[in-house]
């Protein structure tokens, strides 16, 4: 009995040690620090408070909050929802929503899921956009959106200046996988760079994958980059995409792609897929030729080898 009650304040000891640097971890990995904490307490934005307590939402119960795109956001990797309401001194409304997600590029993809490309793009976080009633960046593995109810010039300029203090706060590394440096930046559409989850090119089974949106020639190509564990896995996924029927063998032996299948997927799109090493890439050509989407090819075979 002596013995343990001798053990006893050491064990306490390291537990309590422990502790201590498991907390030093989680403060500085801005991942998985909650974003209650990167809301404006009342006048940081002058002349704006808080109305209400913050809301807090999971993936248990992000139905609550939004029933029609909770699945959506689940995809990409959603962990976390904090709201929080404002009113003005002179009694204008304005909502903050900070998502946080799994990954930055995760985040990305919800943010760029529904952008409109006519939107005005702002300097703030990785990436911003914004029109008459909301505004919309992202930044590290959060997704933040601030809505007014009125379109006001003073309403406007409240969105950024909530938009900069919030960024301020967010600490951490907005960089995305190796794989979106194998996007090359020749006929590449404007922001549209993104991130498509688990199901890309219309398989079910296929992993998640960055992608981009091209004009070739005046066609639009869809490029896809998916990552395996290794070449082995990748190896694996490609037989099966071989496998699939409406597949045909086209090889694009001028740029070294002598594995590269053609999948006509329906009546009026066809993909071209192609395997390097431990990466698949696709182009989902709906408007362009095997021509166009050789070049593409061209153009990624040069910075993915």
């Amino acid at each position: 009995m002596k013995r343990s009650l001798s053990v006893l304040p050491a064990a306490v000891l390291i537990a309590f040690l422990l502790s201590c640097v498991l907390s030093a971890c989680l403060t500085a990995d801005t991942t998985v620090v909650s974003q209650k904490m990167f809301l404006p307490a009342d006048d940081i934005v002058p002349g704006w408070r808080r109305d209400g307590n913050v809301q807090l939402y999971d993936r248990m119960n992000l139905w609550r909050y939004n029933d029609g795109a909770a699945d959506e956001f689940i995809r990409y990797g959603f962990i976390e929802l904090a709201v929080q309401n404002y009113v003005s001194n002179e009694g204008a409304s304005l909502k903050v929503e900070i998502y946080r997600h799994s990954k930055p590029e995760e985040a990305m993809g919800i943010y760029n899921l529904h952008r409109d490309p006519a939107a005005r793009v702002c300097d703030i976080g990785a990436d911003c956009y914004s029109d008459l009633y909301t505004l919309h960046f992202w930044k590290a593995c959060y997704y933040v959106r601030i809505g007014v109810f009125s379109s006001d010039s003073a309403l406007a300029a409240a969105m950024v200046d909530f938009a900069r203090a919030i960024d301020e706060r967010i600490r951490g590394d907005s960089a995305l996988p190796v794989e979106s440096t194998f996007f090359p930046a020749e006929c590449r559409i404007e922001h549209s760079l993104t991130f498509t989850p688990r199901g890309a090119i219309g398989l079910d089974w296929f992993p998640a994958a960055l992608s981009a949106a091209y004009t070739i020639d005046s066609a639009i190509c869809n490029l896809y980059v998916a990552s395996f564990d290794d070449s082995v896995s990748a190896a694996r996924s490609f037989e099966r995409l071989n496998g699939l029927e409406q597949t045909t063998q086209c090889p694009f032996a001028t740029i070294g792609c002598a594995e590269c299948i053609e999948w006509r997927r329906d009546g009026d799109s066809q993909v071209y897929l192609e395997r390097f090493g431990r990466r698949i890439v696709a182009v989902e050509a709906k408007s362009c030729s095997r021509k166009e989407a050789e070049r593409l090819f061209s153009l990624v075979s040069k910075r993915i080898r």
